[in-house]
Order: C-alpha cells, then structure tokens, then sequence
C-alpha cells in the first residue's frame, strides 16, 4: 500500500532538521530524527523492528545466513591464498564450517540477547524507546 506523505511537514520536522544540519549528531538526535520519520511516513513499528533486526543481523533467523557468507568467504580466503603461494593446499569444507561454528556461538549468543532485549520494545509498543535504546554504530549502521 502506497503511503502519502506530506513531504514539507515531514521536513520541517525539528527532529529531522536537527539530524539533517548537524554534521556530528547525537545518539539522541539520530534516534529522534528516526522515530520522527517514522511517525511522520506512517511506518508501522512492527515492519521498522523487523527491518532494523534484520539489517543489524540480530534476528535469529538471519544467523544461518551469516554463517554461509562467512564460510564462503574463508574458502575463497584459501583459494586466494593457494593462488598467491602455489602451494599445495586441501580445502576441508568440514573444518571450515567447524571453525565458523566456533567463531559465531558467541558472536550469535550476543546478537540473540540484543534481539531478545529489542522484543522488550516491540512487545510494549514502545516505538521512540526502541531507537533511543540503540546505541550510535547500530542507529548509524541502519542508515537514514
């Protein structure tokens, strides 16, 4: 569904221009300018946390995912070193893939508490919350 925004309200918004004419905003600015724009282009918060968890890769199911690039890029780690040094080189898939596991059980274990403790937000409908309780990388990250 085509949403209509009133592009003027939405950037005479003293949020939104707080973010727009500072070169060095706050977190508090960003998540301000965030939530303003939101409200003023009737995002609806379920479709924003989604997407904000999706991108910041907290929702768990983008984990499976994340494992594969990381995979991919280790094998083309080897061919490009094999490449580089011409010696003899094995790619053992199985050990690939165990090393990542070993790299992202803890790595996914934070990301599962972030998102868990994100859900507090979405659960209670507490939408400006949410962006105010995101640290700057993460609001920065997400991109305006």
């Amino acid at each position: 569904m085509l949403k209509i925004v009133d592009y003027n309200k939405y950037m005479s918004n003293l949020n939104v221009q707080d973010l727009l004419n500072n070169s060095n905003p706050t977190k508090e600015e960003i998540a301000d300018a965030y939530y303003a724009r939101d409200i003023q282009m009737k995002l609806e918060f379920t479709d924003q946390f989604q997407w904000a968890m999706n991108k910041l890769s907290y929702d768990p199911n983008t984990y499976n995912q994340t494992k594969d690039t990381m995979v991919r890029k280790k094998i083309n780690k080897t061919i490009d070193d094999y490449k580089k040094n011409k010696n003899s080189s094995n790619i053992n898939m199985q050990e690939i893939e165990d090393s990542v596991k070993m790299e992202t059980t803890q790595l996914f274990e934070q990301r599962k508490q972030k998102y868990n403790s994100f859900l507090y937000y979405l659960n209670n409908k507490k939408h400006r919350e949410f962006y105010n309780s995101m640290d700057i990388n993460e609001l920065s990250y997400l991109g305006y």
